[in-house]
């Protein structure tokens, strides 16, 4: 003989799903007929808001992650330890290394290690020939020349390979004035192929280069692109006053083997030694990544909510006489609630979907634009949890503005508004 309570359960859970049913046919409703504005920015508010969220919280995880390794291939800076790897094209006139020809010659002999290379950078005046009068600062960068060779994207190929003014030390070698320009100081100097650059001040008189390509690869900061010209380690030296101790501001090292980097820290005393993945995380604290998380997450929350919980609450108000007409037909006021929720969490958990997309289309196009201006690999991870995060997040919206949403359902009057 079936129980009372065996009785009960099949009833109790077809009323409550009949509630839910109630619930989804409305925002239908809504969504295609009645209230469809209203509907749409609700929608979009949820979306925009978890799709800012997903993309901060990406570049939060990919700097959080500080990876040694990028690819297939490893390429380290070494840095002295006061230097910023974070800014390495423009930290000129910072603490140096010294005797860095022969530092990466002995660090070249090592089998795992593909190519290594100084790198010296200086902020330098230069004017084409009659141009005295229209000098401009573009930054020179020294190099020891491979093909493989690329430092703020341009390529050392057409520079001669290796570092013939050097000689050993004697700096008596071949000039060869050489020099591979970015396509913002081209445009800078009005320089071409062939095109001579010639010091303004500081140098002797024939120490002068020769454009000998125009690359396509440009350096931009936040005041627009920097103007590069990429030259032999020795002769940018030469330019700079540098010769003296073989200086060098940080030092490339391309390698396959993830084992060198121990090797790397122990070439100069108080330096850093950073993958190339991981420059643009240098300079954040731990607590950082987090803390920018924790701030969209709040943002989130609070731009979601007054969203859903003001053009919700709208039309809560603008169908006071449809939830009393409820009322008068006997539907207990816990049933309204239940109704007005399922609303609420469908629009939320439909933005938040919507949000996914959208977060996940913005990490991709914050990778893109990060890589061709500001940091030579991705920044932000599309990891897949964070799909069940924003999920989660846009249901948590719905929840907290359900509050404000039953206690306009509860003060409606069913007397009230049925005799008006």
């Amino acid at each position: 003989m079936a129980t009372k309570s065996s009785l009960g359960r099949p009833s109790r859970i077809k009323r409550w799903a009949g509630l839910v049913g109630v619930g989804l046919r409305r925002v239908r409703e809504k969504a295609l007929v009645t209230e469809s504005r209203r509907i749409a920015l609700s929608v979009s508010g949820v979306a925009i808001a978890i799709a800012l969220m997903l993309i901060v919280t990406g570049v939060a995880m990919g700097l959080s992650s500080q990876t040694t390794v990028g690819g297939d291939s490893v390429d380290y800076w070494i840095t002295p330890e006061a230097g910023s790897t974070s800014t390495m094209v423009v930290s000129t006139e910072g603490p140096q290394f010294g005797a860095v020809h022969s530092t990466t010659a002995r660090l070249t002999r090592n089998e795992e290690v593909a190519y290594a290379t100084p790198v010296l950078m200086h902020a330098m005046e230069m004017h084409t020939p009659g141009g005295e009068d229209e000098s401009e600062y573009v930054v020179v960068i020294g190099v020891i020349a491979q093909s493989d060779v690329e430092v703020a994207g341009l390529s050392a190929g057409p520079l001669t390979p290796g570092d013939p003014h050097y000689a050993n030390g004697s700096y008596n070698g071949t000039w060869t004035g050489q020099a591979v320009m970015s396509p913002a100081s081209a445009e800078l100097l009005n320089a071409t192929n062939g095109t001579s650059l010639i010091p303004s001040r500081g140098t002797q008189a024939n120490r002068t280069l020769t454009v000998s390509a125009v690359g396509d690869g440009d350096v931009s900061t936040g005041m627009g692109q920097l103007p590069i010209v990429l030259v032999h380690l020795s002769e940018a030296q030469q330019l700079s006053g540098a010769t003296a101790g073989d200086q060098a501001d940080q030092i490339l090292v391309d390698t396959n083997s993830r084992d060198v980097k121990s090797e790397l820290e122990n070439v100069y005393p108080r330096s850093t030694v950073m993958a190339r993945s991981g420059l643009t995380a240098q300079n954040m604290s731990s607590g950082l990544p987090l803390a920018m998380s924790v701030a969209a997450l709040c943002v989130a929350l609070i731009v979601g909510t007054l969203f859903v919980g003001t053009t919700m609450g709208l039309e809560i108000t603008a169908d006071q006489q449809q939830y009393a007409l409820l009322g008068a037909l006997g539907l207990p006021w816990r049933s309204r609630a239940v109704v007005v929720l399922v609303q609420a969490l469908t629009v939320t958990v439909v933005g938040g979907i919507l949000g996914l997309a959208l977060g996940y289309l913005g990490i991709q196009l914050t990778n893109q634009l990060a890589q061709q201006y500001i940091a030579p690999t991705a920044i932000a991870v599309a990891h897949p949890m964070l799909a069940v995060y924003g999920v989660g997040v846009s249901i948590l919206i719905g929840l907290l503005a359900a509050p404000y949403l039953l206690w306009l359902t509860k003060r409606t009057s069913i007397l009230e508004q049925l005799t008006t």
